[in-house]
């Protein structure tokens, strides 16, 4: 009986060094990220979200749109605790980003249902929004689900007062 890996040739057989390519830039899987979670892809767009920060952990627009994509398209106090825990460490990774802190907030706010409790936010939330770019404050609205919490209402109201 013949062995059917017998009949290759040296010709037909390429070798490949991967020693010098190691798959996607940090520039391209985050972009491919972004990508996928625009079109609510959420596996996706985690996998290739935590591509790109591990190999730039300092990204802070990439760390951003993890914790988007972590949420999955629903409203945070419906997360698991080790997705919340994610969700928080990516925001925590993005200090500077108004968009990050705006999420923390609203991730806060829904964890601890404190917007049946407060029906607006406090004046440095409603600062922290204003600050947010409209297209991030729309990304949160549009992958977050949290009608009716104040942080979510300042962040939609954001979005329809016009561009920034």
């Amino acid at each position: 009986m013949e062995n059917r890996f017998d009949r290759f040739v040296a010709r037909d057989v390429q070798f490949v060094d991967n020693s010098t390519h190691s798959g996607p830039s940090a520039a391209e899987s985050a972009r491919h990220g972004l990508s996928a979670l625009r079109q609510r892809r959420y596996g996706e767009a985690i996998r290739r979200l935590q591509d790109a920060t591990a190999a730039e952990p300092d990204d802070h627009q990439v760390q951003f749109h993890l914790a988007l994509a972590l949420l999955r398209g629903t409203r945070p106090h419906r997360q698991s605790r080790a997705a919340l825990a994610a969700v928080r460490g990516c925001t925590a990774a993005a200090p500077d980003l108004p968009e990050a802190r705006a999420l923390a907030a609203l991730v806060a706010e829904d964890v601890g249902l404190i917007w049946r409790r407060r029906p607006t936010p406090p004046p440095v939330v409603a600062a922290l929004v204003a600050d947010v770019p409209v297209p991030s404050a729309q990304l949160v609205v549009d992958h977050t689900g949290a009608v009716g919490a104040p942080v979510y209402e300042a962040l939609r109201a954001r979005c329809d007062g016009g561009a920034r």
